[in-house]
This record gives structure tokens, sequence and C-alpha cells, in this order.
């Protein structure tokens, strides 16, 4: 994240992430939530929060090789 999106997300309100990696804030006149974070961190966050999934996926249980195996 560029210096001036950081302050440009100070400017309008934002709050500092719990991490201290990005930026997030309501609009209640849009109703919305959002965050501002780097491209970085989202693959980051991404990789772990998903990171059971792709174990399962990708890597075989001892009794799917034993089966094979025989």
């Amino acid at each position: 994240m560029t210096d001036s999106l950081k302050e440009d997300a100070k400017f309008a309100g934002l709050r500092v992430t719990p991490d201290g990696e990005g930026y997030f804030g309501y609009n209640p006149d849009r109703g919305a939530y959002f965050e501002v974070i780097s491209f970085d961190k989202l693959i980051r966050d991404a990789k772990e929060r998903n990171q059971i999934l792709f174990d399962k996926l990708f890597t075989p249980s001892a009794r799917t090789i034993l089966d094979h195996n025989v």
C-alpha cells in the first residue's frame, strides 16, 4: 500500500485493521462495509483461509495410498 493510499484511508475515516496491514470502514449512506488491503495480503489471507481445503484436495490420505498399492 502506498503512503498516499494510507493517507486517503485515514482522511476517509477508516480504521486500521487489527493486524495493522490495512483499513476498514462502513459507509451508512451506501449501506456498505469495505476494506482496503494490499494484493499480497489478499493472497496470503486466502491461502491461510483455504489451507485445509488444499490439504484435502491435493494430499492423498494413507488409506488412498494403501488401496492403490494392492
